[in-house]
């Protein structure tokens, strides 16, 4: 009796289209707006967190929240070098610096900072990077790659053309791709180019080398107390991007977080408006119903999975609609040192929550109307 009772219940749903129309622009309206915003923050954890940067760990100054504020001399590095390649088999080390330049956007005018690595071509092959477009630039030469983020999002980037970056032109020769998607927003040069063009003669500021073997990060650390220049970290090159995007995820989960609260506790008064109007045109219905013999148990059951089920297909629906018009856009926002472009992705996560999320909202929904029918009758 109660699948009858529920399959009289959904034929009503596509009879009143016009109150289920306003129940689904509510409650797919709503899971619309949580699903774009969360997509920003799934966006977020694909750049902290790939294969490629769990693999790389990073040698960086203690204390520092950007690679531009870690500094070793020559020494140091000549340390690293003996240190990593005897006492641990690291042969691959990248040294490396990263400045922050300003590239205008397409379609605006404004300029904004971003990220622009130099590097060793060990840091290309750490990085996982290929070619695209072009060819790899020239040892010693002013010739610069961008990630493939960079140039679809910032002007000038263009093959064969020249940009000003910093107080030198530079010529633009390929079009790079990382599995990593953090990397593929950045402009990549030789790194003696760049230590030459921003006078920092032989200094870099981050050692980068591969993770395969499962170092203890702590034990590396410790054999380099006493024999450079400062104090080191040593983390993996995902845990050091997630420390410098920190305030910014926190600050977007918060954001997050705020607005959904604010927007479920009103979707739910309006999903208890929506249900009430829906089911007092059923009224007569309903004690026809029971004077069949239907239990009022079984009546308040149907309506609240009826509630459930368009709650389901609503927030489905909502989520969807985000992930067609955003899932794989670029959007660009700052960090401490520079301006990073976040892919928006639509996880499995956001599907699972804004579905279960919205048929939670709609079994309370429909709970409300129908235990005062229940009463009535």
């Amino acid at each position: 009796m109660y699948f009858q009772l529920l399959k009289i219940g959904l034929r009503n749903v596509l009879v009143r289209k016009a109150n289920t129309l306003a129940a689904f622009v509510a409650f797919s309206g709503v899971i619309f707006i949580f699903a774009m915003m969360s997509s920003l923050s799934s966006g977020l954890n694909k750049i902290t967190s790939s294969e490629v940067t769990n693999n790389i760990a990073v040698i960086v100054k203690s204390g520092v929240q950007s690679e531009s504020l870690s500094s070793f001399n020559i020494n140091d590095q000549r340390s690293m070098i003996d240190k990593l390649g005897n006492q641990f088999s690291i042969n691959q080390v990248s040294f490396e610096t990263l400045a922050s330049v300003n590239v205008s956007q397409h379609q605006k005018d404004e300029q904004v900072p971003t990220p622009f690595r130099g590097l060793t071509p060990t840091g290309t092959q750490l990085r996982q990077a290929t070619l695209t477009h072009g060819r790899w630039f020239v040892e010693g030469s002013d010739e610069i790659v961008v990630g493939q983020k960079a140039a679809r999002f910032y002007q000038g980037l263009v093959i064969g053309e020249s940009i000003k970056l910093g107080t030198r032109s530079w010529k633009v020769v390929g079009v790079f791709s990382s599995p990593s998607p953090f990397f593929n927003g950045e402009i990549w040069a030789d790194l003696s180019s760049m230590q030459s063009a921003f006078n920092l003669g032989s200094s870099v500021q981050t050692a980068y080398f591969s993770t395969f073997h499962n170092h203890d990060f702590k034990d590396i650390q410790s054999h380099f107390d006493d024999s450079l220049s400062t104090s080191i970290e040593v983390m993996s090159s995902s845990n050091f991007l997630a420390k410098q995007m920190a305030q910014l995820k926190s600050l977007v989960d918060m954001v997050i977080l705020g607005l959904s609260f604010i927007m479920f506790i009103g979707l739910l008064f309006g999903g208890v408006s929506i249900m009430e109007a829906n089911f007092s045109y059923r009224q007569s219905q309903f004690q026809t119903l029971i004077s069949l013999g239907f239990l009022k148990s079984w009546l308040v059951a149907s309506i609240m999975s009826e509630g459930a089920l368009l709650g389901l297909v609503c927030g489905i629906s909502g989520v969807a609609i985000a992930h067609f018009i955003f899932s794989g856009q670029d959007i660009s926002t700052s960090t401490q040192a520079s301006q990073i472009v976040i892919e928006m992705h639509t996880s499995l996560s956001i599907w699972i929550v804004g579905g279960l999320i919205a048929m939670l909202i709609g079994t309370i929904s429909a709970a409300i109307p129908s235990f005062k029918l229940s009463y009535r009758h």
